[in-house]
């Protein structure tokens, strides 16, 4: 079903999709079968939707990052791609050259930027960001309000809590050669956990199954399957 207000430019819409009020699907854009896009939806060219999709209101799917406030020239594919049985929730938006892969939940409010790529069964927390040329494992959960700065790293079955921030550029953005394509932010290796309101600096490892408490500042590299709580974090205990 496709509703008489949606504007339909592409001839790729697979079988029983359903298209509400006032969607924009643009050419070259690609729905695949049993996909539900709800009304004010926007699906940009070159944005390939797998199948038993469902996209929520006002979501937002294939954004060009531009704008005179960028610090940098950001370099990007016109592509954009949903993996199946994903949902895509209100008001999120996803930027080109992204991938998501499948059973994915994005929720109301989040931002993906350019050139991230996110693995089978991640859950994405309302409003939070993830900055970037970000890389996101198979089944990580991020939380929400959390900031997951550009360049980062999370492996498989990482849990990040609520209200986590972190950054790339240790010169704050005041670099004269500043240019966002050779800064860092934290690796985070598989099956470790960072609790609610931790910070993570840039370019910091945390080891396999290692937890950071609440609230904890890392400030070095942490190492594979401890506690490590504080400001600046320090190991606590072995697992």
């Amino acid at each position: 079903m496709i509703n008489k207000t949606a504007i339909i430019e592409t001839s790729h819409i697979g079988k029983e999709v359903t298209i509400e009020e006032y969607v924009i699907i643009r050419k070259d854009a690609v729905i695949g079968d049993n996909v539900v896009i709800h009304p004010f939806a926007v699906i940009n060219e070159g944005v390939v939707i797998g199948n038993n999709v469902e996209v929520f209101p006002h979501a937002f799917l294939g954004k060009e990052p531009k704008g005179p406030g960028l610090a940098r020239k950001p370099v990007f594919e016109k592509k954009c791609s949903i993996g199946d049985h994903s949902v895509i929730g209100p008001n999120a938006i996803v930027y080109y050259g992204t991938s998501v892969g499948m059973n994915a939940l994005i929720s109301e409010g989040v931002s993906i930027r350019e050139n991230c790529q996110l693995g089978d069964n991640v859950i994405l927390g309302r409003n939070m960001t993830v900055n970037f040329g970000t890389k996101i494992g198979n089944n990580t959960k991020v939380m929400d309000l959390t900031h997951i700065t550009g360049n980062a790293v999370l492996e498989d079955d990482v849990f990040v809590g609520p209200g986590v921030s972190s950054a790339d550029d240790n010169s704050m953005g005041r670099a004269a050669d500043y240019d966002g394509m050779h800064d860092k932010g934290a690796t985070i290796k598989r099956g470790a956990s960072i609790g609610e309101g931790a910070v993570l600096l840039p370019g910091v490892i945390i080891g396999e199954k290692t937890v950071i408490a609440a609230g904890a500042v890392v400030t070095k590299d942490i190492p594979a399957g401890v506690v490590a709580m504080g400001c600046p974090a320090k190991v606590k205990t072995n697992q």
